[in-house]
């Protein structure tokens, strides 16, 4: 930790010259004359306890820490509110926090004032599902930034992290990674990588689009969060897990993952988390061409996800699989009910997920120019912008033309087909070229 190097004079001078305060002021309140409290400041007196609290309490500081052992009291709360945050107690942590407030009022105190303005910045990012705003912890932040030559390695390691939130919340996805990998380099005496670290860098490959990298945090996450207590949170690392390995073309480790987290969510009766997986498990059979199994699991996910926007998704993944079964009549009357659905829940990637399917019924009985247009101009490039399984089906529906052109002989669309979903397929397994994470 990183104190002033300030003697407890020259702290109380500039205390007293912040707030405007004479020494004359000063040495009336603590019924002295101004030449005591002048020897005090200049080191050449020592003030007692008596005297130095009279000396907080006319200057309004609380108990500021201004002696060594009050500053090792501070900076030990301090951690161990941290400490209390990574143990799954946030509320806990936010009611400890305000104890130490009047550090505050010792702004030579770089590093203390730097992590308490951290510890603050995690509490309204913690609020961020509830607030939507984060304005508060990007103007503490911003400020911040002035102190951070003074900052020891543990709070430089909190104030990456608390970047990295901040942009993750944001949809900025290449800098909260960056902040994030820097926190793995901070390691001090307080501030290790813990599980939430790679969970979060996780996060980001995978919202990068950058899979391999996202399935080693995910998997290093996992085996960090012991007990459980963190049952719902390995889950959730599973069902990310088997999204990245669906990315990566492994299918059959992505539905083990799967089954697995189902059969919790079903001892549990945890219906949303039934209803997704299911949604995903009939994907993944599609994939693999289980096609009746993959009808089970639809209708598994719209009984879970009924009344719910999500049953959108399972109403898709039915007509999708009915497609594939070629039950081209039942399909239509899927497509039919689960439209107008996407359209009063304002979905417009489902919207247009269900005008595909339509186009795809018509393809398979006719030649038709605008069918494919469609499916080339909007749906591919629309679904080429999304995430997760979305991008997967722009490849899907690049494969399906390719193959339409090539039983119909336009070879050279065939092949235009063939290289956008390429370029899609590299775009997912490496995200951007242009991003550095150096």
């Amino acid at each position: 930790m990183n104190y002033s190097t300030l003697s407890l004079g020259e702290k109380i001078q500039q205390i007293r010259k912040s707030k405007g305060l004479s020494m004359e002021n000063l040495a009336h309140a603590a019924g002295c004359n101004m030449s005591t409290i002048s020897r005090i400041e200049n080191g050449q007196l020592e003030c007692s306890d008596e005297m130095l609290a009279t000396i907080k309490k006319f200057m309004e500081i609380g108990d500021a820490p201004l002696l060594k052992h009050e500053l090792e009291s501070y900076k030990d709360h301090l951690w161990l509110v941290h400490a209390t945050y990574y143990g799954d107690k946030q509320l806990v942590a936010e009611s400890m926090i305000d104890s130490v407030f009047p550090i505050t009022e010792l702004p030579f105190e770089h590093d203390l004032c730097l992590l308490y303005s951290m510890l603050k910045v995690k509490f309204i990012c913690m609020r961020f599902g509830e607030t939507g705003d984060n304005s508060a912890a990007d103007e503490i932040l911003s400020k911040a930034e002035a102190l951070l030559d003074w900052a020891s390695k543990d709070t430089l390691h909190v104030y990456h992290f608390n970047k990295g939130i901040c942009y993750w919340q944001d949809k900025d996805y290449k800098n909260s990674l960056k902040h994030y990998l820097k926190t793995l380099d901070l390691v001090g005496d307080n501030a290790k990588p813990q599980a939430l670290h790679f969970l979060y860098i996780g996060d980001n490959y995978r919202d990068l689009g950058m899979p391999y990298y996202s399935i080693i945090y995910y998997e290093r996450a996992k085996l960090m969060f012991t007990g459980d207590q963190f049952n719902v949170i390995r889950i959730n690392i599973d069902i990310h897990l088997a999204l990245s390995y669906m990315m990566v073309g492994r299918f059959h480790k992505a539905k083990r993952l799967h089954e697995t987290s189902l059969s919790y969510a079903k001892n549990r009766k945890i219906n949303f988390y039934i209803g997704m997986l299911s949604n995903d498990l009939s994907y993944i059979c599609r994939k693999t061409g289980d096609l009746e199994e993959a009808l089970m699991h639809c209708e598994q996910a719209i009984v879970n996800l009924d009344n719910t926007p999500y049953s959108v998704f399972a109403l898709y993944s039915k007509a999708d699989t009915l497609l594939l079964m070629k039950e081209h009549a039942k399909c239509s009357e899927v497509i039919d009910n689960g439209k107008p659905l996407a359209m009063k829940y304002e979905d417009k990637t489902h919207t247009v997920l269900f005008e595909t399917l339509s186009h795809m019924i018509n393809l398979t009985t006719k030649k038709d120019n605008i069918s494919t247009a469609y499916i080339e101009n909007i749906a591919i490039p629309h679904l080429r912008t999304c995430e997760g399984q979305f991008r997967l089906k722009a490849v899907d529906l690049c494969e399906d033309l390719e193959a339409y052109y090539k039983k119909n002989r336009s070879n050279t669309k065939a092949l235009t087909m063939a290289a956008i979903a390429r370029d899609i397929y590299k775009e997912m397994i490496y995200g951007d070229e242009d991003f550095d994470i150096d």
